[in-house]
């Protein structure tokens, strides 16, 4: 049995979906340049991101907590700010200054630990199945000819021609499939397949699959860093109880569902500096309905006799 199509969605892809879901529930980090003077902070270089109001800030300095409490010329960019307090002493021109939340994943090795003052590394975890298989069978027939590895269709009866469906047919090669569009989208037109070296007469092919569908509950674990480490453990506890962050999900376009978060816990944490950190990990756990797709043949007609079992298969 050859699968023709990958599992999906992707663990990549899943993961895609929970930083997207997660940087829309928190500032995106931010970086640059930039002076303080009493409560102004002067911004004159970005080297990424934007600030918002509301935005943590971190430089050398700078008090923990410190926030930007509104705009005064600068939108976003390079300008001036209101920071909801003063540090000890003015910071000189070009202090570098940090902000908003970074989140990356974790057990990937050589990636440093974000620079903005709060950030979250995710883990992935364990899966449980939530269900049984559900199955899909997909036919699609059509007359077609092959010369080399180019596919022509002339005509389709029925069903959607994908890349990655295995083609069926009279002489046509073991294993062959379709591994590119050419001027075809899914119906009459070219597509390319593999293997190549093939000269098949017009005639009826076909290139049915069935789809295995099993849904799983992956749980991931969310470590929260930093000064609104608890602002934000609640944040994500909250919205993965909720219809708004099954919308959230649903945006990011994957078939991803969050179910729900257990309880923050607060886990102390030690730096490369042998100092201990603020840290609250939440297990969050999303519904993945995960897709295997193999090649699928069918019949057009069905020719039902008698066999008389006396004589065919004698006692």
């Amino acid at each position: 049995m050859t699968t023709i199509l990958p599992v999906a969605p992707m663990q990549a892809q899943v993961f895609t979906a929970l930083r997207t879901v997660l940087l829309g529930l928190v500032a995106p980090p931010f970086s640059g340049k930039a002076s303080i003077a009493g409560t102004v902070l002067t911004i004159t270089s970005v080297t990424a991101g934007a600030v918002e109001t509301g935005m943590e800030m971190s430089a050398n300095g700078l008090n923990p907590g410190t926030f930007v409490q509104e705009f005064i010329t600068g939108t976003g960019g390079t300008g001036t700010y209101r920071l909801s307090e003063a540090p000890l002493q003015d910071l000189p021109a070009n202090t570098i200054i940090t902000g908003g939340c970074d989140i990356v994943r974790g057990q990937v090795n050589r990636v440093a630990s974000p620079n903005a003052p709060n950030y979250m590394v995710y883990w992935p975890g364990t899966m449980r199945r939530l269900s049984t298989n559900v199955d899909k069978t997909i036919d699609s027939k059509f007359a077609g000819a092959i010369a080399d590895n180019i596919l022509t269709v002339s005509q389709v009866a029925w069903g959607d021609i994908k890349v990655g469906a295995r083609v069926f047919g009279v002489g046509v090669a073991a294993g062959t499939r379709i591994v590119a569009l050419g001027t075809g989208t899914g119906g009459n037109g070219t597509y390319r397949v593999a293997p190549g070296g093939q000269t098949i007469a017009a005639q009826t092919l076909s290139a049915g699959n069935k789809n295995m569908g099993q849904s799983v509950e992956m749980r991931i674990q969310i470590d929260v860093h930093g000064p609104s480490a608890y602002q934000n453990a609640m944040l994500i506890s909250t919205i993965f109880r909720d219809e708004t962050g099954v919308a959230a999900f649903d945006a990011t376009g994957y078939d991803v569902t969050p179910l729900h978060a257990d309880d923050p816990r607060q886990i102390a944490f030690t730096n490369d500096q042998q100092q201990f950190e603020e840290r609250w990990v939440v297990d969050a756990c999303v519904q993945i309905n995960s897709v295997v797709s193999v090649p699928q043949q069918f019949a057009d007609s069905v020719v039902v006799g008698l066999i008389p079992v006396d004589v065919v298969y004698p006692p």
